[in-house]
């Protein structure tokens, strides 16, 4: 059985017939599901924004149901031991956004409304994509609310951790620098991914700008910075869930600047050119890149 929208685009189609085959190998004969990767969501210039991992060729059929109001999942039924595959032999990309396909403004917010209203707080995980949608739709408090409970009650680490990072990018936004680290900080404990030490290094270096232990947050935030450099690209530390592929270039436009103050002139350079593969529209990095080269 194959998961696919009206809208996606399948790529790699051409290799479904040979894990098809493989599978039963690859999972001792019991019921197995392909985890594919998923883009989700693009920019307005068609960059990713929004890439997770999601169930997309699974067999048997009828050991397999969709859960969920929104985000729906394809997962296992009750009893079925499902052997799950990631593979990068295929990969699905929504359309939606480049076919003009217009949907219904909050119809996710609406239906998880309902939902929630029905059924109150029984299920922990729509509690982070309840809070998502509620971020998404300018409802500030309530996000904050539902985020805040999910990251304090989810027994799922992944999920528990992208609560947090929300929440700080939240605070973030608000220049509440001091309650960002704090979350960042928390997601650094919970799982070993770049995006949480990124966000950290932008919450100290936002406190260092507003004069607070100005030279200890602006080491801090370079550590934390650097530390998230160092994990990214290791497969062990990312997520299957939704990520951004954008972070880390907008990580460069904290950390370049950072390093220069630092008198990391070249490393400084590096990463302004780093930054710009991804965001070549960055006005920062291309100022600060062409200041730095005349030196």
């Amino acid at each position: 059985c194959l998961w696919l929208d009206g809208d996606d685009r399948l790529e790699g189609g051409e290799n479904l017939r040979r894990l098809v085959r493989e599978a039963p190998r690859a999972s001792n004969g019991q019921a197995w599901a392909y985890l594919a990767e998923y883009e989700y969501d693009q920019d307005l210039v068609g960059r990713a924004t929004v890439t997770q991992w999601r169930e997309r060729l699974v067999a048997p059929a009828a050991g397999f149901e969709w859960r969920g109001p929104v985000h729906e999942g394809l997962l296992g039924k009750a009893g079925t031991n499902v052997t799950h595959i990631l593979t990068e032999a295929f990969r699905v990309v929504h359309q939606r956004r480049k076919l003009g396909k217009g949907g219904e403004s909050g119809r996710n917010l609406r239906i998880l409304r309902a939902w929630f209203r029905a059924h109150g707080d029984a299920d922990t995980r729509l509690m982070h994509y309840f809070g998502a949608e509620l971020l998404l739709n300018k409802f500030l408090g309530e996000a904050r609310y539902w985020l805040r409970r999910h990251a304090q009650q989810s027994s799922w680490s992944d999920e528990r951790a992208l609560s947090m990072l929300q929440l700080a990018r939240v605070e973030l936004a608000l220049e509440d620098y001091e309650e960002a680290s704090r979350w960042a900080l928390m997601a650094t404990a919970t799982k070993t991914w770049p995006e949480p030490w990124w966000l950290l290094g932008q919450a100290y270096i936002g406190l260092s700008e507003q004069g607070i232990d100005r030279e200890y947050n602006l080491r801090r935030g370079l550590n934390a910075l650097e530390r998230g450099f160092m994990m990214d690209g290791d497969p062990k530390a990312r997520t299957l869930l939704m990520a951004d592929p954008q972070a880390r270039y907008e990580a460069h436009e904290w950390f370049a600047p950072t390093l220069a103050k630092a008198g990391r002139l070249d490393d400084a350079i590096k990463s302004a050119e780093l930054g710009l593969v991804g965001k070549p529209e960055s006005k920062t990095l291309q100022q600060n890149l062409a200041d730095w080269r005349k030196v």
